[in-house]
């Protein structure tokens, strides 16, 4: 899985002198949900507690009640980002 951060050299002047050093900076990639093999949206985001992500999003989105309403998740690294396959219980799966 791709690291939620990195740390990159970053030169800092501070007190009259020039420093050496690196900063974190956190790392976003492209989130896609997907029910039953259809594509829902795709969002940035850190690619870190994406099963918390998954539940948090559906239930807000309201495609799910609970976490009992997702049957199955497969979380699947592509190259231009990440796919989180969902399956649904019927008859969730029929209506959605």
């Amino acid at each position: 899985m791709r690291d939620p951060s990195s740390g990159v050299e970053r030169k800092i002047w501070r007190s009259g002198q020039m420093s050496d050093g690196t900063r974190t900076i956190p790392e976003e990639t492209a989130v896609a949900f997907t029910y039953g093999g259809s594509s829902y949206a795709v969002m940035m985001a850190t690619p870190r507690d994406l099963e918390d992500f998954a539940l948090g999003f559906s239930i807000t989105e309201g495609i799910v009640k609970s976490a009992s309403g997702i049957e199955t998740l497969e979380i699947i690294e592509e190259p231009l980002g990440i796919d989180l396959r969902m399956g649904l219980p019927e008859p969730q799966a029929a209506a959605f």
